[in-house]
């Protein structure tokens, strides 16, 4: 079944009707059956084989429990026995079965034609991921318990962005217990997720790195610098993506975000670093861009430290005297122009009478 295919039965989902009540044998009659298939295999037409078997415990335990019967999600399924799956393979059996989703799923599903794994799915590629890839079948679990079972489910297709994010310090804090530190769908969204590769998305990429970072009682919570989304947005790199982003535009060049320095998925903590570790690691980050930098040019940056009396006391000095200054040459140019204005009647009556 191809991608295009999957969309149209996907948007004609949207707008089906629920499934009907069912009778409470039925589905009884279906548990009763099938718990004792445990082995057995359904065969499809090129040969690919179908699980037979669910035991109550896995229907019962999942999300759906008592409130989903087999008929639910199985509307087609006739008297026993069952005739063959109309699917001629099991991924395309897969696609099928996660088009009956949008049923009850309509914010999602409609989220998810955002997305660039439905996308991938409309020109035709048969491997992008669908409902039952992500969430399973009947043994359906809370999404985000534990927080780390989101990364494992993208794992199974972008096994090394998830075996850098278990690395990473983010992956390190989640796989703790933190509940703050994020997984990817944090970061990429669950549904609508859109291509970070795109040169706007690169961007507005800081835009996700504040949602956490920016957040002073979250940051504070965790010992970390709530001031860092805003100290990023002050300097040349932010104030420039911000422009971008607000515009929905993209430099011809990029211009550094914080997945440029820090790292997408293998992002690591300064923390325990000494100076001259910390002055190394930033003038490698700078040569990503500028080649010729060293561990001068990269401590020339005030890093995401505000200059004050006691970091960089020269730059602080520098902006004071410049706020001080500045306010001071306005009042006296309009103190000027207002000086000015006030004696010309005066000096137009003089000239009239000589």
């Amino acid at each position: 079944m191809s991608g295009r295919v999957f969309a149209l039965a996907l948007l004609a989902g949207l707008w089906a009707a629920p499934a009907g009540a069912r009778a409470p044998d039925d589905d009884a009659a279906c548990r009763r059956c099938h718990a004792g298939l445990e082995g057995e295999f359904f065969t499809l037409a090129n040969g690919d084989t179908l699980p037979a078997w669910v035991t109550p415990e896995e229907h019962f335990g999942s999300v759906h429990g008592d409130d989903i019967g087999c008929r639910d999600c199985h509307p087609t399924v006739g008297d026993h026995p069952h005739a063959p799956p109309a699917a001629a393979d099991a991924r395309t059996y897969r696609i099928q079965a996660s088009a009956g989703c949008t049923d009850c799923h309509f914010k999602h599903a409609t989220a998810l034609r955002d997305s660039m794994h439905y996308e991938r799915l409309m020109n035709g590629d048969d491997a992008a991921p669908t409902c039952v890839d992500c969430h399973g079948a009947h043994g359906v679990q809370p999404a985000a318990v534990p927080r780390q079972a989101v990364s494992d489910r993208c794992g199974a297709c972008h096994e090394e962005q998830v075996r850098d994010w278990r690395a990473s310090a983010h992956g390190q804090a989640v796989l703790a217990g933190n509940e703050d530190a994020p997984v990817c769908a944090d970061c990429h969204g669950a549904h609508a997720i859109t291509d970070p590769r795109a040169p706007a998305a690169h961007a507005a990429s800081f835009t996700v790195c504040a949602r956490c970072h920016g957040d002073a009682r979250m940051m504070t919570r965790h010992g970390l610098d709530p001031g860092v989304v805003d100290s990023y947005l002050s300097d040349f790199h932010g104030a420039s993506n911000r422009i971008y982003e607000a515009l929905g535009d993209a430099p011809k060049a990029p211009v550094a975000s914080c997945g440029d320095c820090h790292g997408v998925h293998t992002v690591q903590s300064f923390a325990g670093l000494s100076d001259d570790e910390r002055a190394a690691r930033a003038a490698a980050m700078c040569q990503d861009c500028h080649r010729e930098a060293n561990d001068d040019f990269a401590t020339a940056w005030g890093s995401h430290t505000p200059p004050s009396q006691q970091h960089r006391p020269i730059v602080w000095i520098v902006g004071l005297v410049y706020k001080l200054m500045i306010p001071l040459m306005i009042v006296g140019l309009i103190a000027h122009i207002l000086m000015d204005l006030w004696r010309t009647p005066g000096r137009d009556r003089e000239e009239g009478l000589s």
